[in-house]
Formats: C-alpha cells, structure tokens, sequence
C-alpha cells in the first residue's frame, strides 16, 4: 500500500473512493488506506479521489465536485 499512497500523493489525489453507484459512502485518505482490507483492483471499483468535507472525525473523499452527477 506504501506505493499506491507515494503515486496518490504524487497525482494530487487525497485517496481512493469507491466508483460503484450503490456503494458512494466508500472512501478512504491516504493515511488509512483500504481499511475494508479489500484488494481495491480486483473486488471493489476504487477510484483516486480527492478530499470533499472533513469535520474532526469525519473525511469524505470522492470525486471533484464538477465530476459528480
């Protein structure tokens, strides 16, 4: 996961979301990547995404606003 976080960080993404319409609730920061614990490239449609709300405990990632339908 070290390498996957190093090319986000190096893109300009702030982590991975999930492109799956009935799963739009899935993301997770370049800290704490795939905590699911799944294999984002073959179970799950993650995609990079970039930071959308974050409240003190809380970090939607997603895609950019003029992205989303």
């Amino acid at each position: 996961m070290r390498y996957t976080a190093e090319w986000l960080i190096a893109h300009g993404f702030d982590g991975l979301y999930d492109a799956c319409p009935d799963n739009d609730e899935c993301g997770c920061p370049v800290s704490d990547l795939r905590p699911c614990d799944k294999d984002w490239r073959v179970s799950r449609k993650c995609r990079p995404g970039y930071k959308i709300y974050e409240a003190p405990n809380i970090c939607v990632i997603g895609p950019k606003p003029e992205e989303r339908r």
